[in-house]
């Protein structure tokens, strides 16, 4: 029972709408997007799915956020800005962290190069890191034995494969984890997910079947999450497996804070004949900059 909970730990952790109205941006940028067009020019406003972009060339033209494939600022080109409005984020300070669940990847995948690190209570720590845009490994660890004396110990590896470009992924997942010490006990899942949207607002669903020290459970567990941005640095993330007889939820949210992110948000285990839960507080940093920090 022990290792079932800390592997459906892991699975987890491994694995009203407002605006901000009229904060004019004095930086000029390079916006270029997923068709091909660029553009130059200066950001006029920033809305929750998208900008307006006052171009050089065609006047001022609306953007949204997932259809940018990069963006990035003209050398030493500014002009005054028009307004006097506070708060005026730099955009590309605005989620550059890699868009994940609480602990895991989701189905959208890394980028080649890029990664993260994620720390939750200074105690839970894992990291991914994309080796190719399709493909992505990570690991890690908790420094906090159990009863036995044992610390867990993980591997897990994700492959991403679009579908429908910029709309459907399938993501096949292998978690392999141990409990190393004086009787090591091996334990992990496998599983299939499709998530359906952009890699912030999204939807997934999937199945897959664990196993502990050899031995296959024979009942699945069912996998449903997905992403809603609320704000413009905001997100909110969930994460659930069910199976007959257990079950695992978080919900929280994902505040940017420049080019990391804090992760907050609670987490319930649930069996037969209990419910623990417990809040969570983490942090997610990059380990390498984003080629394309909008997606």
């Amino acid at each position: 029972m022990t290792r079932l909970l800390i592997l459906l730990v892991l699975v987890i952790f491994l694995g009203p709408i407002s605006s901000f109205g009229q904060a004019i941006d004095s930086t000029e940028y390079r916006v270029q997007t997923v068709d091909g067009n660029v553009y130059f020019g200066y950001i006029v406003e920033k809305q929750v799915e998208f900008f307006l972009f006052q171009t050089k060339s065609i006047g001022t033209i609306q953007i949204r956020f997932d259809d940018i494939q990069r963006i990035e600022r003209t050398t030493g080109s500014t002009r005054p800005p028009k307004s006097s409005a506070k708060n005026s984020n730099d955009v590309l300070l605005q989620f550059e962290y890699p868009q994940k669940y609480a602990g895991s990847p989701n189905a959208f995948g890394l980028e080649k190069g890029t990664g993260y690190y994620n720390n939750i209570y200074l105690v839970y720590n894992d990291f991914q890191i994309g080796l190719s845009d399709q493909f992505s490994m990570g690991g890690g660890f908790i420094p906090i034995t159990d009863e036995s004396e044992s610390i867990p110990m993980w591997l897990r590896s994700n492959l991403s494969i679009p579908i429908s470009k910029d709309m459907i992924h399938l993501e096949v997942s292998a978690l392999n984890a141990l409990m190393a010490g004086p009787e090591p006990a091996p334990f992990g899942a496998f599983f299939s997910k499709i998530a359906v949207g952009s890699p912030k607002n999204h939807i997934s669903i999937g199945v897959g079947s664990y196993y502990d020290n050899g031995n296959w459970f024979p009942e699945p567990m069912v996998h449903f999450g997905g992403s809603l941005k609320v704000l413009w640095d905001v997100n909110f993330v969930t994460e659930n497996y069910a199976s007959r007889n257990h079950a695992i939820y978080t919900g929280g949210c994902q505040v940017a804070l420049g080019k990391i992110a804090l992760d907050t948000g609670i987490f319930l285990y649930s069996d037969r004949s209990s419910v623990v839960g417990f809040p969570y507080l983490g942090l997610i940093v990059p380990l390498t900059p984003s080629k394309n920090k909008w997606k």
